[in-house]
């Protein structure tokens, strides 16, 4: 989801993906953003630093932003070790992508089930409900 797919004009916001499942027939989707959707979209508007061609939710940015703080509130100085590890490229590590999967919400599910330590739940099952 992108800034200049959500149309903001009205009362009830419309986003309007560019990609779903029925485009290839010529069909297009419209999806209503409630109360609670506006209220995060919004925060996101009030701290905007990309553009409107960029997608709202960004797993990197949302890891740097985090380190940014972590950085921020850190009490001592960093060690001169540490910042010789830092490597510009063949870490081996997989970076988060601009966007998040599909099964992003699933997964991060699962991880909160497992500290929780209840049992797995999947979103998948509020089909069936």
């Amino acid at each position: 989801m992108t800034f200049e797919q959500i149309d903001r004009s009205s009362v009830v916001w419309v986003h309007r993906p560019t990609k779903h499942k029925n485009a290839h027939c010529g069909q297009h989707r419209m999806v209503a953003l409630g109360a609670a959707a506006r209220a995060v979209i919004e925060a996101h508007l009030a701290a905007r630093t990309f553009g409107d061609a960029e997608v709202l939710f960004s797993p990197r940015r949302q890891r740097e932003e985090l380190f940014t703080v972590m950085r921020a509130k850190r009490k001592t100085k960093v060690q001169p070790s540490q910042i010789s590890r830092k490597k510009a490229t063949g870490t081996g590590k997989r970076l988060p992508g601009e966007r998040f999967k599909a099964n992003a919400i699933g997964h991060a599910v699962g991880k909160a089930c497992q500290k929780a330590e209840v049992p797995l739940w999947s979103p998948y099952q509020l089909r069936h409900l």
